[in-house]
């Protein structure tokens, strides 16, 4: 296998400048590649988790995480191969490659006594592009997010870079339903989007400005524009080796590329960590409302209560507004005082207490397991003119 990096030393080396250069040290001998052939480790997961899926662990099937055809082209060249899951995606790497590469890296180091930022630059600094697909038509509906998001039009921008590191090796990729790509709506536009549309990301964090002209960065950076335009899946994920900012990091920074790791007693120092990183979906959280209705007779209502296993009150007020169903029949609403989360195998324990037909008798259990709230659809509620969107209603049916 050739890859990017059975010339890249030597190229590195003529075109690094000679001021700070040291003695090198003798070579280290490593396990020849022909021992590694054909050994592939994990190096980077992508997961995707709901906490809507409560009996499963969160993992959640409903997102396809493809990656573009120059980022598959890429990935060869390092010497990766990609194996797709319902729940995500795995990088595994040629081991052979591997310790080629922190062979380079541990020659750079010791000769330089860092890898110079210019060799990070060429080597990991352009992320890897990714889109996610939803497929489950209900994704919008169980998922908090705004009721007025348009799914892929235009697409949420995602990146590595903004991870909240938990033990080493795991991370979080945070979603901020707010950051799209800047790019008019192709509903809005009938399609007809134009070209040059697409604008260059944010500046980073360290105030280092992106490259204006992603045309003149190679065919990667040229497929990046064109998918940008017309892609209208839920996301598009950068992903990233290294951060921007080489400044030492306290502990783990959430990258799979270590750029000054210690240099254990073997004398070999790590380049590379495998990683993996958690998209997190919430589920939605709506104020549900209980619609009950009498199959047959009447029903009193102002004795209906929604209860808790212990028989306590679990928060439900009951509409002194008169309801009727679409079949003339009336109900009594009995409305949450709290969001509640939309769940596929519901946590909350209610049960609906009152008198039976009739109301001639003390008040009595009538549903001992009260339903959760349906997954086709939720109703969005009306803004205030405060701006912030208050949750939407679920509607549930009950008839006894």
């Amino acid at each position: 296998m050739t890859t990017i990096f059975d010339s890249f030393l030597d190229q590195a080396l003529r075109s690094l400048p000679l001021t700070a250069l040291q003695p090198p040290p003798g070579p280290t001998p490593l396990p020849p590649r022909a021992a590694l052939a054909g050994r592939y480790d994990r190096c980077i997961s992508i997961d995707i988790r709901h906490q809507f899926y409560n009996r499963s662990d969160g993992v959640c099937t409903d997102i396809a995480v493809e990656p573009t055809r120059r980022t598959l082209e890429r990935l060869a060249l390092y010497g990766y191969v990609v194996r797709r899951r319902a729940d995500g995606i795995d990088l595994f790497w040629d081991t052979a490659v591997k310790a080629q590469a922190n062979d380079i890296f541990a020659k750079l180091q010791r000769r330089f006594g860092q890898v110079p930022p210019d060799v990070w630059a060429r080597l990991y600094e352009p992320p890897l592009l990714f889109a996610l697909h939803v497929a489950n038509p209900r994704f919008a509906v169980f998922t908090e997010m705004p009721t007025d998001h348009r799914i892929g039009d235009p697409p949420l921008r995602l990146s590595s870079r903004s991870n909240v590191p938990g033990t080493v090796g795991t991370a979080a990729l945070t979603i901020d339903w707010s950051t799209l790509l800047d790019r008019p709506s192709i509903v809005d536009t009938r399609g007809m989007e134009g070209v040059g549309t697409s604008v260059p990301p944010p500046p980073e964090k360290d105030g280092k400005e992106p490259p204006l002209d992603p045309a003149k960065q190679g065919p990667a950076a040229q497929e990046r524009m064109q998918v940008e335009r017309q892609s209208q899946a839920l996301a598009l994920l950068d992903l990233h080796f290294t951060r921007v900012d080489p400044a030492p990091f306290e502990g783990w920074d959430g990258m799979p590329v270590d750029r000054a790791p210690k240099t254990p007693r073997s004398g070999k120092p790590d380049f590379f960590r495998p990683v993996t990183y958690a998209i997190q979906f919430a589920a939605r959280q709506t104020r549900w409302r209980y619609f009950v209705a009498a199959r047959s007779g009447t029903l009193d209502s102002a004795s209906l209560s929604v209860v808790a296993p212990d028989g306590s009150d679990a928060g439900f007020r009951l509409d002194d507004a008169p309801h009727l169903l679409p079949d003339g029949r009336p109900a009594a609403c009995l409305t949450s005082d709290v969001p509640r989360a939309i769940l596929a195998s519901p946590e909350a324990q209610l049960a609906l207490t009152g008198k039976p037909l009739g109301g001639r008798s003390y008040p009595r259990i009538l549903v001992d397991r009260l339903p959760g709230p349906a997954t086709d659809s939720v109703i969005p509620a009306a803004t205030p003119r405060s701006g912030q969107p208050p949750p939407a209603w679920s509607d549930i049916y009950v008839f006894v």
